[in-house]
């Protein structure tokens, strides 16, 4: 009787300032790390393969996944180092574990699981927003006819890992307003500042005590927007503080948003996206897409404004 493996991708740990959602998906922030795990179960007609048992592990990441290495590797429980693992190194989207003859390792028998553990790191060039999600992609290959060389491959899984962007618009009473600086503030009190990758240093999203070590972005008078972004967030509590304020308006009021993921309602495709939760007193457009929009005006005289266009919570929902 033909009997052939499958193969399950799961995550299985987020290293830094996000979270697993469930074993399909995470919310993350660039320069966190993300452990993996692949398994598959050896045919339960291995004995018959006389000539030895082809099996391969292929892994495709996104632009925005970037692999470091293998964790560990077992054969019906039992640690395997026989392996062969292109790239031998760091770096890259696509990695391959293989065995000639899986049949031979100690540890595998009919229905035994083949278990790689490895972990990619979240780059700068990670896609924000829950609907360009950073996608990973893996499918074993395998011998499937012990009479001859032939192989088969599995229908390809997919996991994804999200990461999230707020952005600001200023405006003053007559149109957009030039030249107010913005910062934003975790839930530590500590600002964000974006550390570009520099040789063996990994880009990273990280958070400053002082807030003149803190990126700043300006706003223009063109359309209101910024200078920069605040991209590569995971979920969590944030402040927008308006650290430069123009002459001769006043300061426009913090604004604390909380962004919160969550797996998707709909398990009919579990491995297919995430619910993305905004809150705030102010008001954003886009809360539930990941990439978050808030307008903040800005007033002369003696009484400082509200921010945000009025006080109100909104929640938005997406399904992806």
């Amino acid at each position: 009787k033909e009997s052939y493996p499958t193969i399950d991708k799961t995550i299985t740990g987020v290293t830094g300032q996000g979270a697993v959602e469930d074993t399909n998906s995470a919310n993350v922030a660039v320069g966190d790390i993300v452990e993996f795990t692949l398994t598959a179960n050896l045919p339960s007609n291995l004995a018959v393969y006389d000539d030895g048992y082809y099996f391969e592990f292929i892994d495709t990441m996104s632009n925005g996944l970037d692999y470091i290495g293998i964790s560990s590797v077992t054969i019906g429980g039992t640690a395997n180092t026989n392996y062969t693992a292109t790239p031998t190194t760091a770096g890259g989207q696509s990695i391959s574990v293989k065995w000639n003859d899986i049949s031979s390792e100690t540890g595998a028998a009919a229905g035994a699981a083949v278990v790689v553990k490895y972990t990619a790191r979240v780059t700068a060039d990670a896609a924000t927003g829950v609907s360009a999600n950073n996608n990973n992609k893996a499918k074993i290959k395998y011998s499937n006819d012990p009479y001859s060389d032939g192989k088969g491959e599995s229908t390809e899984i997919e996991v994804k890992v999200y990461t999230f962007e707020v952005k600001v618009i200023k405006t003053n009473a007559g149109g957009f307003l030039a030249g107010a600086g913005f910062v934003l503030k975790n839930s530590e009190g500590k600002y964000y500042k974006f550390v570009e990758a520099s040789g063996s240093t990994p880009a990273a999203v990280t958070w400053v005590e002082n807030v003149d070590d803190a990126d700043e972005f300006t706003s223009n008078d063109t359309d209101g927007t910024l200078d920069g972004t605040f991209t590569g967030l995971a979920e969590g509590t944030y402040t927008l503080v308006e650290n430069t304020v123009p002459t001769p308006y006043n300061k426009a009021d913090d604004i604390e948003f909380t962004i919160s993921a969550s797996p998707k309602a709909d398990t009919s495709t579990p491995d297919n996206g995430i619910t993305v939760t905004l809150t705030s007193d102010a008001t954003f457009s886009g809360g539930d897409t990941g990439i978050a929009t808030t307008t903040v005006l800005n007033q002369t005289g003696a009484e400082l404004p509200s921010t945000g266009g009025g006080k109100f919570s909104k929640i938005g929902r997406a399904h992806v």
